[in-house]
């Protein structure tokens, strides 16, 4: 998976825009820098658009492990994620989300780019 990081310092949102293929190599290097940018500038919410995913190569179980991932490096609970998922592996995605919810993540799927600014600006 490639991915392009950008931020948007007026509504302190990291956005990241993905493509190609997501497996747990990617996934990983992926949230290793999401935590970079966490600590090195605190900011706390993020938008991982997934639309341009053509394959996804992680399971329903490295879709439960992944939220737990945060807990790691003690990713505070007070970040909003936004997830703009694509056309495959909805049900993956939509369990991720409420793994997230159940582990106290503030963590929302979406699939309309402007509904979910919408969500995550609403402070």
């Amino acid at each position: 998976m490639q991915y392009k990081i950008s931020y948007n310092e007026n509504d302190d949102i990291l956005f990241i825009e993905t493509e190609g293929i997501i497996d747990s190599e990617s996934e990983e290097k992926l949230i290793n820098e999401i935590f970079e940018w966490k600590n090195d500038f605190g900011i706390l919410n993020y938008l991982i658009d997934f639309r341009n995913i053509k394959e996804v190569k992680l399971g329903a179980l490295d879709f439960f492990d992944l939220p737990r991932k945060y807990m790691k490096p003690k990713l505070s609970h007070d970040i909003k994620i936004v997830l703009l998922a694509p056309n495959i592996k909805k049900e993956d995605f939509i369990f991720y989300e409420n793994v997230c919810q159940g582990i106290g993540y503030n963590t929302k799927i979406f699939y309309d780019y402007d509904e979910a600014l919408v969500w995550l600006n609403n402070k």
